[in-house]
C-alpha cells in the first residue's frame, strides 16, 4: 500500500468573473495562484514550490461552492499534480472583506521522480524515472481578504491523503 499525505499551501490572487449573483457577489471566480507542497514522506524532497487554478461555482442563493482545481509543484527531479474538486461551505460573516471557508475534497495524484534501480544482470545501478498515480481524498481551508471588487488574497491550507487502496 502506498500512501502520500501532504499539506498544500496556496497563496493566491482571486480574480471574479464578470457573471455576478449580484453586486456584490459572482457565482463564478477564478483562483490562480502558487503555494508549497510538503511530503512528510518525500525524502529529501519534502518541499515542493508550484502552482494553482480553480474555479469557484457558487450555488444560487446558497453559501455552497464547488470548485474544480488543479495544481503542479516541482522540484528538482520531482514533479507533483494534482487535480480533483472541492465543496466549500462560506459561512456568512459581519465583514464583507474577510470569509472563512472550509470544505472537502476528492481527485488524484499523479507524482513523477527519479530514483535509482540496480540492473540484476549487470548489478549496476541506473536511475528510472517512475510514475504513480493515486487517489486523493483531502480537506481544506480558507481565509480570503478582498483588496477590490474584483480582487482578493487568499491563504488555503489543505491536508491531502493520496492512497492507492482508496475506492
Amino acid at each position: 500500500m502506498r500512501k502520500a499525505v501532504v499539506a498544500v499551501l496556496v497563496v493566491a490572487l482571486v480574480g471574479a468573473a464578470p457573471t455576478p449573483l449580484t453586486a456584490d457577489e459572482p457565482t463564478a471566480t477564478i483562483k490562480l495562484g502558487g503555494g508549497m507542497f510538503y511530503n512528510r514522506n518525500g525524502g529529501p524532497q519534502k518541499m515542493h514550490p508550484g502552482g494553482h487554478v480553480s474555479l469557484d461555482l457558487r450555488l444560487p442563493e446558497k453559501n455552497i461552492l464547488f470548485s474544480p482545481f488543479g495544481d503542479v509543484y516541482r522540484k528538482a527531479s520531482t514533479t507533483t499534480v494534482l487535480g480533483g474538486v472541492h465543496a466549500f461551505a462560506k459561512p456568512p460573516m459581519r465583514s464583507d472583506a474577510v470569509s472563512l471557508y472550509f470544505g472537502a475534497g476528492a481527485g488524484i495524484v499523479r507524482q513523477r521522480y527519479k530514483t535509482a534501480v540496480i540492473d540484476s544482470t549487470t548489478l549496476k545501478s541506473r536511475e528510472v524515472f517512475v510514475t504513480r498515480n493515486l487517489k486523493q481524498i483531502d480537506l481544506v481551508g480558507g481565509i480570503e481578504v478582498r483588496v477590490s471588487r474584483t480582487i482578493s488574497i487568499l491563504v488555503e491550507p489543505r491536508y491531502v491523503r493520496g492512497d492507492s487502496t482508496l475506492s
